[in-house]
């Protein structure tokens, strides 16, 4: 069972990223203590204290199935968060947030599905920002920075 306790320098709760009964891979928390890191940073930094909703950080593979996440998820590596809420953001604006950052290379608007997707890829592989249709499909698009 993850503490209850924050991340160190961040604003996000283990609780929140890793689900109870789970003990991830050390090379999962290691991933889940980047992002968190980073994501907290951003946020503080120009958002100020705010509270940032998480539904989803670390999934097993067998989890990562039963939600229907791909088979080359993020989040069984520990390198993605589902951000439900952020301020008064929709998906779409938490999506134009994070796109200027050069470390959030997968982003993903899943409105549909309630959330938006924020992920670290690993080394050389390409950044990608989509949004999820009605369908459950992904289709690419390029989110317009915005400055908060």
């Amino acid at each position: 069972t993850p503490p209850n306790k924050n991340i160190p320098d961040t604003n996000i709760n283990w609780k929140t990223v890793i689900p109870n009964g789970v003990l991830p891979p050390l090379s999962a928390i290691t991933n889940l203590y980047a992002i968190c890191r980073l994501v907290s940073k951003a946020v503080i930094s120009e958002l100020g204290n705010i509270s940032i909703g998480i539904s989803s950080g670390y999934r097993t593979p067998q989890k990562n199935k039963t939600v229907g996440g791909s088979n080359t998820s993020l989040h069984m590596i520990g390198s993605a968060i589902d951000i439900t809420r952020l301020g008064n953001m929709n998906f779409t604006q938490i999506c134009q947030f994070f796109a200027r950052y050069s470390w959030a290379t997968e982003i993903i608007d899943e409105t549909v599905w309630g959330h938006a997707h924020i992920g670290i890829k690993p080394k050389g592989k390409p950044k990608y920002q989509g949004r999820r249709t009605s369908s459950g499909s992904i289709v690419a698009v390029k989110f317009k920075t915005r400055d908060y």
